[in-house]
C-alpha cells in the first residue's frame, strides 16, 4: 500500500489551521509548527462569507461558525460619512444563500485549533532555514528541530521566512493607511443593531462596524490616512482621542460607537504584488505568505480557507513522487483567482475612501459591486480543483536535486 503523503505546514494562523483540517480530513498525515509559545490570536473581527463557510462545513467546522459568529443580514449597507444611505451590501451568494458573519479572530483559530488532533499542532518552533532534494523537504527551526515531509507549505504570513525559498525577496507595498481596530462591549451600546454590516466612507477615509460573538461585542475599524509607515501589527496601540478626532462630525452614529472606545490598535495596511510563482519543488506557499492583500473586501482569510481546500482536494490523490507537480497545480489554479482580489481589494479601498474624481459614479458602482460579491460568494474551489485533478499531471520544472541546498 502507498504510504499516505507527509505534509508540514510553516505556520498556525487560520490559514495553516484550515489546511490542516482540510488535509486531515482527506486522510493525509499533517504536522503544524507554529512559533509562538502557544496559539492565540491578538486582533479583532475578520468577516467570514459563503465561499469560506462552505469549506468549513465540509470539514465539520460549520456549526463552530453558527456559535462563534454573528451572522450579518439584508441591513447591512454603505453610507456617506454623513449618514445618508449609498447602498446594500451583498451578503448572500448567487443561489441566495446567506453566510457572513463576523468572528472575532481568536476564536476563529481556537476552534480551528481545537479541531486538530492533539500530537498534530507544535508550538514554539520558528523556521530558520529550509532544503530540498528530489525526495524530501526538510525544515530547520531555531529550537534545533528538524521537521522532514513530503511537502512543505509556507502559511506564515507576510513576513514569511520561507517565501525567500520560492521568489527572491521583495518589499511589501505600504498603501498610506492606518487602521485603528477595536472592540466595544454589547452593553456599552445596547441599541446597537446587531444584524448587519455597516461601512461609511468619507474624503480619504472610511469607518466599518460589524457584530462579532454572537452580538456579544462590536468590532470596529476606522481608516485613516498616514504619512509614516508603520510595522504590521495587530496589535499597536493607539490613542482613542485621536481617533474620534479623525471622524470627528461624521455621523452620529460612528461617533456613538467611537465614544465608548477606551482602548485601540493600530494596524498599518501593507500588501505585496501578485507574485508570479508560490512553488519550488517541495515547498509551496500559501495565505498571506503567498499573496497578502488590504482588507477591504473582507478576503484575506477567506482566500486563505480557499486556498487550503483546493490543496486538500489536489493533494489527496498524490503520492510522494507526484507531489511537486501536484503542488504547481495547486499554484496555477489559484494565483489567477487571488491576483484578481488582491487587486480587487486595492481599488476598492481607494472607492470606499472617496479617492475618485466623481462620487456619484462611485455610489453607482458600490450599487454595482453587489454582481462582484455574488460572483466571489458563489465560487466554489473544490469543483476548480477536481477539474484540475483530472487534468495530465503537470512537467515539474527546476526540481532540484542532492545534496540538499
Amino acid at each position: 500500500m502507498t504510504a499516505r503523503l507527509s505534509i508540514a505546514i510553516i505556520g498556525g494562523g487560520i490559514g495553516g489551521l484550515f489546511a490542516a483540517n482540510a488535509l486531515l480530513a482527506r486522510g493525509l498525515r499533517v504536522t503544524v509548527y507554529e512559533q509562538a509559545p502557544a496559539i492565540g490570536e491578538t486582533g479583532a473581527g475578520v468577516f467570514v462569507t459563503p465561499n469560506a463557510v462552505r469549506h468549513l462545513e465540509r470539514v465539520g467546522l460549520g456549526g463552530a461558525v453558527e456559535r462563534l459568529g454573528a451572522r450579518v443580514g439584508p441591513e447591512s449597507a454603505y453610507f456617506h460619512h454623513d449618514g445618508a444611505h449609498i447602498a446594500p451590501v451583498q451578503v448572500t451568494d448567487a443561489a441566495g444563500w446567506n453566510a457572513c458573519f463576523g468572528m472575532h479572530r481568536a476564536d476563529y483559530v481556537e476552534f480551528l485549533a481545537a479541531h486538530l488532533p492533539s500530537d498534530t499542532l507544535r508550538t514554539g518552533h520558528h523556521a530558520v532555514g529550509f532544503e530540498q532534494t528530489a525526495d524530501i523537504a526538510r525544515v530547520s527551526f531555531a529550537n534545533g528541530a528538524v521537521a522532514e515531509a513530503d511537502v512543505v507549505i509556507g502559511a506564515d504570513g507576510i513576513h514569511s521566512e520561507l517565501r525567500p525559498h520560492v521568489f527572491p525577496p521583495s518589499k511589501p507595498v505600504f498603501h498610506g493607511t492606518i487602521a485603528y481596530r477595536g472592540l466595544v462591549p454589547r452593553e456599552r451600546l445596547p441599541h446597537w443593531p446587531l444584524d448587519r454590516w455597516q461601512m461609511w466612507a468619507g474624503p480619504a477615509k472610511h469607518f466599518l462596524v460589524f457584530p462579532v460573538r454572537g452580538g456579544d461585542m462590536v468590532n470596529y475599524v476606522g481608516f485613516v490616512p498616514a504619512d509614516e509607515q508603520m510595522k504590521e501589527s495587530w496589535s499597536a496601540p493607539g490613542d482613542p482621542d485621536v481617533l474620534r478626532r479623525e471622524f470627528d462630525g461624521w455621523d452620529a452614529r460612528v461617533g456613538q460607537v467611537l465614544e465608548q472606545v477606551d482602548r485601540t490598535y493600530r494596524w498599518a495596511l501593507y500588501d505585496r504584488e501578485p507574485l508570479p510563482t508560490w512553488t519550488r519543488g517541495r515547498l509551496s506557499l500559501l495565505g498571506d505568505a503567498a499573496h497578502p492583500m488590504l482588507p477591504h473586501l473582507g478576503q484575506g482569510a477567506n482566500q486563505a480557507i480557499e486556498d487550503g481546500m483546493a490543496l486538500a482536494t489536489i493533494l489527496a490523490r498524490a503520492d510522494a513522487a507526484s507531489a511537486p507537480a501536484c503542488l504547481l497545480a495547486y499554484e496555477r489554479l489559484r494565483r489567477e483567482r487571488v491576483a484578481e482580489v488582491q487587486l480587487g481589494a486595492r481599488k476598492h479601498g481607494l472607492r470606499v475612501d472617496s479617492r475618485v474624481e466623481d462620487l456619484r459614479k462611485r455610489d453607482a458602482d458600490l450599487v454595482a459591486h453587489a454582481e462582484f460579491r455574488k460572483q466571489l460568494y458563489s465560487y466554489d474551489v473544490v469543483t476548480h480543483a477536481e477539474h484540475a485533478v483530472n487534468a495530465a499531471p503537470p512537467t515539474s520544472p527546476g526540481q532540484p536535486s542532492s545534496p540538499f541546498r
